[in-house]
């Protein structure tokens, strides 16, 4: 009982250990297909739905939404100045959204009635959870800032890409399936990612670093926020051909910001070095897919296919989740701000995970090698990562302060 208390006393305990879990359950599950698919391990699973769609609705609403919410749960108080949320607001959700997100894994094999029922218990949870964060935000709106505001509309707008994800189950219209996918990276998850980074990075650097400038420009949410919505509501409209409209900005400004917060001041404290590398890998994936969109424009389709999603998608966004879950769990437990060397090797096991994935998109026929081995890797990783962290989300503070 005592256990459950502390468990249920912050919302990053409970979110951050559904999230530890996903970090397994999912790649666990891709490993499974990859194997069948390449491998010819063992027989191929038959799900109701597609496969990548599995994939791409576990990672994109199964995992980082868990670690999001637990996250932001925990934070929109501190930002805006009012008490903590109590766990009668976020308690409900997270049961609702954890247990649907873990049983949309064996409902993938049970039927189309059971996803949807999954799903909707997912769905359930989100609204819950993002009314807790909007009974603390609309209060407060005219003291809130650009990381409020973005991040509970694109919460809004994962919701939305959440119930379309559904709706291609119930009819399978594929403008659905790619509004789930495309507007679930690139009007959700990116903003979210991009905007906690202006918010902590150079904060995190200024309480570690002694003589740290932390340095914040205010167009730097707006522009990446926005930016990055642009690319999302282009690829939806069809208009690829004026992407490098919508990525250029995101390219530069990103840049400007991995240099503007001085990353070789925070190179002997490990914790802030893996913010700065995840960070990086935004930049660098919109880089790519400018040169993509040039070469589209001159009349090649696509040199680096997948690859640049990739970057953003396994080098900036896992890295940043691994990262920031990392911080969290250590700071608010009040455990020492320490990088283990444990949980060094699996962030740069990390590293790893996302230059295999993208070789895999340029290796011809040896894709299924790389493709396995980037799969595998990521499993032995969070596997480690997921033990190590994941139990602390049930114990106390080393203080014995509540939270």
């Amino acid at each position: 009982m005592a256990a459950w208390r502390t468990f249920v006393s912050a919302p990053y305990r409970m979110l951050f250990c559904a999230g530890a879990v996903q970090l397994v359950a999912v790649m666990a599950y891709w490993c499974a297909e990859l194997g069948a698919r390449y491998g010819g391990w063992w027989p191929a699973p038959v799900t109701v739905v597609p496969n990548l769609w599995a994939h791409a609705v576990l990672m994109i609403y199964g995992l980082f939404p868990a670690f999001v919410f637990g996250f932001l749960l925990t934070v929109y108080p501190q930002w805006l100045g009012t008490e903590a949320i109590a766990p009668r607001r976020y308690a409900p959700a997270v049961l609702l959204f954890a247990g649907g997100a873990l049983g949309l894994y064996p409902a993938l094999f049970a039927g189309r009635a059971w996803v949807l029922t999954a799903g909707t218990l997912m769905a359930a949870g989100w609204v819950l959870a993002w009314l807790a964060l909007l009974r603390v935000h609309l209060p407060r709106l005219a003291h809130a800032r650009a990381y409020e505001t973005v991040t509970s509309i694109a919460l809004g707008a994962g919701l939305v890409g959440l119930i379309a994800a559904l709706a291609f189950v119930a009819t399978g219209a594929p403008g659905l399936y790619r509004l789930a996918v495309d507007g679930g990276i690139w009007l959700f998850l990116l903003p979210i990612l991009a905007t906690v980074a202006v918010r902590m990075v150079p904060f995190l650097g200024h309480a570690a670093v002694s003589d740290y400038e932390m340095r914040r420009p205010a167009w730097a949410v707006p522009v990446l926020a926005t930016f990055i919505a642009g690319h999302g509501a282009m690829v939806l409209a069809g208009a690829d051909r004026w992407l490098v409209v919508f990525d250029l900005p995101v390219a530069l400004a990103g840049t400007y910001l991995a240099w503007l917060w001085q990353p070789w001041r925070v190179r002997g404290v490990r914790l802030l070095v893996m913010l700065h590398v995840a960070f990086a890998w935004l930049p660098i994936g919109m880089t790519l897919f400018v040169v993509q969109d040039l070469a589209r424009l001159g009349g090649v389709s696509e040199p680096f296919g997948l690859a640049p999603l990739h970057v953003l998608g396994m080098g900036f966004a896992t890295s940043m989740l691994l990262a920031m879950a990392t911080r969290v769990s250590l700071g608010l437990s009040e455990r020492p701000w320490v990088a283990t060397r444990l949980t060094w090797q699996c962030f740069a096991a990390m590293q790893v995970v996302m230059v295999l994935r993208v070789v895999a998109e340029l290796a011809g026929t040896a894709r299924a090698d790389w493709l396995l081995g980037s799969a595998a890797l990521w499993l032995v990783a969070m596997v480690a990562w997921s033990s190590w962290y994941a139990p602390g989300y049930w114990r106390p503070r080393v203080d014995g302060r509540p939270g």
